[in-house]
């Protein structure tokens, strides 16, 4: 690889709105949609442009939904100004840093933990948790119906429960990549989407609409839709199978006088 050099270009942006943007705390996504904005405007010395949603995902490398959850935050944040015209979504820098907000910082509360030691190693007995004893591990286990039972899941992106089983299929079958874009494509149409909350078997909703449109965007649904229409096709030959296994069989007798009434037709 090439070393960088001033060169080949650069952008110029003032000291003090960088020494701004160090002060802040911004999240991964929100941070490189942002870094593509000041590249598209200030790199070009313009104070505004039109970039269309195609142009951060290429740049960034993330989904189309991530971009827009990070595009939402930077103009919540008021860092980032958005104004739509005819020719498409465009974005500046809001200069005035001051006007800038924060977001909250997240808080992790431990409950208190009994430290104290027995006595001896002869009266040291195993103890479930009690009131005392309850971590941050015990607290943030979740429970999720499946089929009308109660099963351990987990929570993943703030609000998508899937069981330990569901997630390692899942990473089977799409791959950690699609696997991560499904899940946040299904946490963000559960905060925003009509729907959203009316769902409560998020395993099944993934393997549903959520993999047809991950798939589509990655140019892999035509794949998908075959694959399960032969998994569809061969499942129907195996319960056939299983069917004709459990019809009775009949005696040697009863198959002669088959015979002998279809010869007789």
């Amino acid at each position: 690889m090439k070393r960088p050099q001033l060169e080949d270009g650069y952008t110029r942006i003032a000291n003090e709105l960088l020494e701004a943007m160090g002060r802040i705390r911004i999240n991964g996504e929100a941070m490189q949609v942002l870094m593509v904005i000041i590249r598209k405007t200030y790199g070009f010395s313009k104070k505004s442009d039109v970039i269309s949603l195609s142009q951060f995902v290429l740049a960034t490398g993330i989904n189309k939904t991530s971009v827009l959850r990070a595009l939402k935050k930077l103009v919540s944040m008021n860092i980032v100004y958005q104004k739509v015209n005819d020719t498409g979504n465009m974005y500046s820098i809001i200069k005035q840093y001051d006007r800038w907000k924060p977001l909250t910082k997240k808080i992790t509360v431990y409950q208190k933990v009994n430290h104290r030691l027995p006595k001896s190693k002869s009266s040291f007995t195993k103890k479930g948790h009690t009131k005392e004893t309850i971590t941050k591990e015990t607290i943030t286990k979740y429970i999720c119906m499946r089929h009308g039972k109660r099963k351990p899941c987990q929570l993943l992106m703030d609000n998508v429960k899937l069981t330990d089983a569901e997630i390692q299929e899942l990473q089977e079958r799409f791959g950690d990549k699609l696997y991560k874009q499904m899940l946040t494509s299904l946490s963000d149409y559960l905060v925003n989407g009509k729907f959203g909350k009316g769902y409560t078997d998020h395993y099944r909703v993934m393997n549903g609409w959520v993999a047809r449109q991950v798939l589509k965007d990655a140019g892999l649904a035509a794949n998908y839709d075959i694959r399960e229409k032969k998994k569809s096709e061969h499942q129907k030959v195996l319960e056939q199978i299983d069917a004709d296994k459990k019809k009775p069989k009949m005696s040697p007798e009863e198959m002669r006088k088959i015979r002998e009434r279809n010869m007789g037709k």
